[in-house]
């Protein structure tokens, strides 16, 4: 990846307080789960996930989202948490 693609993926992550790889890892790996919005300090919305992926009915609504999520993390739209 060169600089310049680089800098567009990071550019709502600060590198001081999280990572890009590892919350773009989180939300492929566990993000049904919301483990990613735990991650980013959101946890009112981790929660939300949580809970969702825990019933049968939304589990393929907490899927989903965390795609979406996976998207946005991609295209450099996902908003960090500002705590």
């Amino acid at each position: 990846m060169n600089k310049q693609t680089n800098r567009f993926c990071l550019k709502n992550f600060s590198l001081e307080k999280k990572s890009f790889a590892v919350c773009l890892a989180l939300c492929m790996g566990l993000g049904f789960l919301g483990v990613h919005r735990f991650y980013n300090g959101d946890k009112r919305e981790g929660f939300f996930f949580l809970f969702l992926s825990l019933s049968v009915i939304g589990f393929p609504a907490a899927l989903l989202c965390a795609w979406l999520d996976m998207g946005l993390l991609i295209a450099g739209r996902f908003k960090q948490n500002k705590t």
